[in-house]
């Protein structure tokens, strides 16, 4: 019988919270939105469709997670696994299981996308660290690069704005419990915020039981010409996971567990540290540059109803630096960048033996937002990437195998302010995705079984043009947007489960055309 909510725990605060109600953590600010250029604007400068999801959003939806925060937005579609965020996709522009790396996650500003196909771990970020959460609902490949396909959500951490303190505790169903506390204040140069969370529960489904506990902290300094952050954060998550069912098995009890999958597990430890540092050039001009890095070790066993099972271990670490030039040459916007990456995987398990790969990354960017007459703004951008592997595996890359790739992206916007209310866009977006390395591994023609073509990348990266035309109306409190969307895609990378034992392969040039209709 299912279980009835046992209890909403009431808010503990700490002694010195009635300040609280005056602190700057709950003062309103100016709207601001970053996802359109990489920096804070007061409005979107880019011609196209950006839904902000606010502070005060999320604490109204009383959801538990990130995921369920998602689920607000119109424009995405939000497939999560055991319905507690652990292991959620977000979907735009419908890619359906290739969604992981064709929407492109942000953490502000850092990427939270895997170097293999294992999507964002969304439950890494804590809801109550969350200010905002911004969408860009199309492709984002000349501003943001690879991956940013169907594209780009940027969650906006809080940053600390005066004295706030707070502790609570909740419960729910499936014996779910939770204690979180945080504390934040601001001197006249120096800043401060900590926060932890500890949840726990046994999930609908069988041995599935989650817990998770993070920490994170945040000490900035200002000046009166810029100034510099250091935050960091470690995220402790163990998940029982209870496999798959047949349809008979669901018919008889939706939420078992069959016996070949009662000792699967997965569980994580993930910790990043980022440095930024931003400092004023002069009166028109700004310096932002984020360093960060991010490892995450991972112990899971994944078993078959046959009964085979596999325990394995799994490490991904990135490190990245991400410095770039905002300002203005008379009334155009400018933003002058460049991306570096390099991201290690290691996976070694019984079922797929040995996987490594070393991938650099490294990319120049420019964008410009030129005011023209009658309201009109243009927007114009390019991009040059670059991409090297070294790969390594125990069937078709048994020596270190090194290649790479070279791409350019390149966007085209007009839009048009024809009244307070109402704007018009119309805009061309050039993207791509490189491979992956379990793509990689298990590309055509490569996978145990099949015709082997050792030493031999057989993927070419994916690339596509993306044109949209749309318009936001505002109609007093309530607010009408639409758009209408061509994205044709070139060597579309895609799982094949029937041929040979399952392969990555490039689809012939494929196209989704769509229509997005939200108020």
């Amino acid at each position: 019988m299912k279980k009835t909510l046992l209890a909403l725990a009431a808010l503990a605060t700490l002694p010195c919270v009635p300040a609280l109600a005056a602190g700057a953590d709950s003062t309103p600010l100016e709207p601001v939105v970053v996802i359109g250029t990489r920096s804070e604007q007061g409005a979107n400068r880019l011609p196209a469709a950006v839904t902000v999801i606010t502070r005060e959003q999320i604490e109204r939806s009383g959801a538990r997670h990130v995921a369920e925060v998602l689920r607000m937005a119109g424009a995405l579609q939000v497939t999560d696994l055991y319905g507690d965020g652990s292991r959620a996709t977000v979907d735009l522009r419908g890619f359906g299981d290739a969604a992981g790396s064709t929407t492109l996650i942000l953490v502000d500003g850092r990427r939270l996308n895997n170097p293999d196909i294992a999507p964002p771990d969304l439950n890494s970020i804590s809801l109550k660290d969350v200010e905002r959460i911004e969408i860009l609902s199309g492709s984002a490949g000349t501003l943001y690069g690879d991956q940013a396909i169907g594209g780009v959500i940027n969650i906006v951490t809080r940053a600390p704005r005066g004295f706030a303190a707070s502790a609570g505790a909740q419960g729910g169903s499936y014996n779910a419990l939770g204690a979180r506390a945080s504390f934040g204040e601001r001197w006249s140069s120096a800043s401060l915020r900590l926060s932890a969370e500890d949840r726990r529960s046994d999930n609908y489904r069988e041995h599935n039981a989650l817990e998770n506990k993070n920490v994170l902290a945040r000490v900035g300094f200002d000046g009166a010409d810029g100034g510099m952050f250091v935050e960091g954060s470690y995220v402790f998550e163990d998940l029982e996971t209870p496999g798959p069912l047949f349809a008979n098995e669901v018919a008889q009890d939706r939420r078992q567990s069959t016996a070949p999958f009662h000792n699967d597990f997965s569980d994580t430890n993930t910790g990043f540290i980022r440095v930024n540092v931003h400092r004023r050039l002069g009166k028109r001009w700004q310096l932002d540059a984020d360093l960060d890095h991010r490892r995450s070790n991972g112990d899971f066993r994944l078993s078959f109803a046959s009964g085979f099972s596999s325990p394995g271990t799994q490490v991904r670490e990135t490190r990245a630096a991400h410095p770039r030039l905002v300002g203005t040459f008379g009334h155009t916007l400018v933003t002058l960048g460049a991306d570096g990456q390099i991201a290690d995987y290691t996976l070694d398990s019984t079922a797929f033996g040995q996987q490594t790969n070393t991938q650099k990354q490294g990319d120049l960017y420019a964008q410009s937002t030129l005011p023209l007459p009658a309201q009109f703004e243009l927007t114009t951008g390019a991009r040059f990437s670059r991409v090297e592997n070294e790969v390594q595996d125990l069937f078709n890359f048994p020596d270190k195998t090194r290649f790479h790739d070279t791409q350019p992206a390149a966007e085209l916007g007009l839009a048009w302010q024809a009244s307070e209310a109402l704007k018009l866009y119309a805009r061309y977006d050039h993207n791509y995705r490189y491979a992956k390395v379990d793509e990689l591994t298990f590309a055509a023609g490569d996978p145990p079984g099949c015709a082997s073509v050792p030493d031999t990348v057989n993927l070419d990266t994916q690339t596509g043009n993306s044109y949209e035309l749309g318009g936001e109306l505002a109609l007093g409190a309530a607010r009408v947007r639409a758009s209408a969307y061509r994205l044709e895609l070139h060597n579309e990378l895609a799982f094949d489960p029937l041929t040979c034992f399952g392969t990555n392969l490039n689809l012939d040039r494929t196209r989704r055309d769509g229509v997005l209709l939200e108020t």
